[in-house]
């Protein structure tokens, strides 16, 4: 008789076998059925298994309700694994079920694969595109999105923005954080929070003695304004001394003008609670190639103004928070500390995360067990022996805990072809073995060459009416500047002592 684990091994990890997406069933041959997933259902692959009455082979299209996502989903495998086609057969759903999303793409092909489906999706319709599209793409030379990460969502004090950011700027700097930088950036957050600033304004605040003078005239926080009363009482060579690693830090980051541009304006071009509430869409293209240690910064800044936006809900009743999907590729690059408390805290407020990366030794281990407990939905594409010996007890050591054991399953593990995953359900509790359901890429969709559907993408003008021109931006950027750095000193004030 043959085992349950040996027709895992033969159906899955023998030889590749084409599924079709369905056929009439012949005597002799598996059955293959599949209806379409209801709105409330969420499509994940194929599965082989038994007809309990004829027991003749069968492979059906498995599922999980819409509801689960809420706990979120875990996706874990190795490089050509297949993860980015499972992520993109879950986008298209969405898109097909009207359903509010985000993508955090820190390479950029998942990002203009997704622009193709939703032009296909919504019939070619521009109006949907650029009204329900929200497209953040700091390499566009000529437009981009305004996004002020310093402008307050609904209901937050300057602190907590401040603390948000200041969050951000430590996990991608960590190697040369300290208290002392950490006081400085989160006080200069503060200052410029009040204020309506941006990033921008940073520079000039920290090394201007008169900027900053007149910055904190408007600042009402106790703790910000007594903190830069000490600051100003020193002596220039050790307020240059305090500040160094920060302008450093911050000047790097805006060096490069397109980032710049983005964060130089006040007010922020889209409001991240709109596109929750409004079932909108938001593509975040980070092109690592290009901007290579920027991206996970503003891949960070973007997470925490994303997480106070959904945990702003608060002033909403829960059957009214409307379900919003975001994925993030390679999250363990912009997971903050208080990540943690978004995976616990998000499904309140009907934000469901779906998290994909290439190996457990990418996270902090506190990260890692969160994730393993608290996320409901889990996907296993093939892995590494040291994550294969984790995640064998994490998925089926009640199923294999008899031979032929736990070395043969975490063998399975690391040889599992592409597209084949373990999905664990801990919802309805089980796991089960599947195929991902094939995804062409979108110009094989639309039957035209890849060249000319990725002209026909650039001429529908994704996000449009989000969009402002680099040189607009630019202008009031400089108008803004000239105006705060025009300053007639009073006479009663006077410099620090020199050394």
């Amino acid at each position: 008789m043959e085992s349950r684990f040996q027709k895992f091994m033969r159906f899955f990890v023998g030889q590749r076998k084409k599924v079709l997406p369905l056929w009439t069933e012949k005597k002799g041959e598996p059955v293959v059925r599949q209806r379409p997933p209801n709105p409330d259902e969420l499509a994940l692959g194929w599965a082989d298994g038994e007809d309990d009455e004829t027991g003749s082979e069968v492979t059906q299209l498995k599922g999980v309700k819409q509801s689960h996502r809420d706990a979120h989903f875990y996706i874990v495998g190795a490089t050509r694994s297949g993860k980015t086609k499972f992520l993109e057969s879950l986008i298209e759903q969405d898109i097909k079920n009207g359903l509010g999303f985000g993508v955090i793409d820190p390479h950029g092909d998942l990002t203009e694969d997704v622009k193709g489906y939703l032009w296909l999706c919504s019939g070619r319709s521009q109006e949907f595109v650029q009204g329900k599209v929200v497209l953040i793409d700091p390499t566009d030379e000529n437009r981009t999105v305004a996004f002020n990460p310093l402008e307050k969502t609904h209901g937050e004090s300057s602190a907590r923005v401040a603390s948000e950011l200041t969050e951000a700027f430590k996990k991608i700097w960590k190697d040369s954080w300290g208290a002392r930088m950490e006081h400085l950036l989160k006080n200069t957050l503060i200052a410029l929070v009040e204020n309506n600033l941006t990033l921008a304004e940073l520079h000039p605040f920290l090394t201007d003695s008169l900027v900053r003078r007149k910055v904190l005239e408007k600042v009402n926080h106790a703790g910000c304004r007594e903190y830069f009363e000490r600051f100003n009482s020193l002596r220039v060579n050790t307020q240059d001394e305090w500040m160094e690693s920060t302008l450093n830090k911050v000047d790097a980051f805006l060096f490069d003008d397109n980032l710049r541009q983005m964060l130089s304006s006040p007010k922020s071009s889209f409001n991240l609670r709109e596109v929750m509430d409004e079932g909108k869409i938001l593509l975040v293209k980070l092109d690592k190639g290009r901007l290579k240690g920027n991206a996970d910064l503003l891949g960070s800044l973007l997470l925490a103004k994303i997480q106070a936006a959904a945990f702003s809900r608060t002033d909403l009743p829960e059957s009214k928070r409307q379900r919003f999907y975001l994925y993030i590729d390679e999250f363990q690059n912009f997971a903050t500390e208080s990540f943690s408390t978004m995976l616990a805290e998000a499904g309140k407020y009907k934000l469901a995360l779906i998290l994909a990366h290439q190996n457990l030794a990418q996270l902090p281990p506190p990260l890692r067990a969160t994730i393993l407990s608290n996320c409901g939905l889990q996907a296993y594409f093939r892995i590494s022996r040291d994550d294969a010996n984790i995640l064998a007890k994490e998925s089926l050591a009640s199923i294999y805990a008899t031979p032929p054991g736990w070395e043969e399953y975490i063998k399975v593990l690391q040889e599992l072809h592409p597209r084949v995953c373990f999905i664990k359900n801990k919802i309805d509790g089980g796991v089960i073995a599947i195929q991902t359901i094939d995804q062409p890429p979108p110009h094989e969709l639309a039957e035209t060459d890849e060249d000319e559907f990725a002209g026909e993408i650039a001429e529908c003008e994704i996000g449009k009416n989000y969009l402002r021109e680099r040189k607009i931006i630019e202008a009031e950027y400089n108008a803004r500047k000239k105006k705060l750095l025009e300053i007639k000193e009073p006479e009663t004030f006077a410099e620090p002592a020199e050394g």
